[in-house]
């Protein structure tokens, strides 16, 4: 598989584990900001930037605007390719079928 077939699964799987509102998403976009303020780095506003193109996708379905974000959509494509789960070890709540040998693997 490669990169985009990561991402959209990664994506559909948190999307159906976690509550899929608008209001959920601007909920991460400002915990995202606020990581972003705390620690400010490239990695961290690729991160808010991902975030609101998740935002811009729930209201109008075009999932590929996320892709302006791509260090991001890369970064949650190889960890579902490595650990069955988009996201880190560390925000992992548990939800998704992780691959049991790579479970803190980030």
């Amino acid at each position: 598989m490669n990169i985009l077939t990561y991402y959209r699964l990664g994506m559909r799987q948190f999307d159906e584990n976690h509550p899929n509102s608008f209001h959920n998403k601007v909920d991460s976009m400002k915990e995202e900001w606020q990581e972003f303020r705390e620690e400010p780095s490239l990695e961290e506003l690729w991160d808010v930037v991902h975030t609101i193109g998740r935002i811009v996708e729930h209201i109008t379905g075009a999932w590929f605007v996320c892709l302006c974000a791509w260090p991001t959509v890369k970064k949650h494509a190889m960890r579902m390719q490595q650990t069955g789960c988009p996201r880190s070890a560390r925000n992992c709540c548990g939800r998704c079928i992780r691959v049991p040998e790579q479970r803190h693997a980030d």
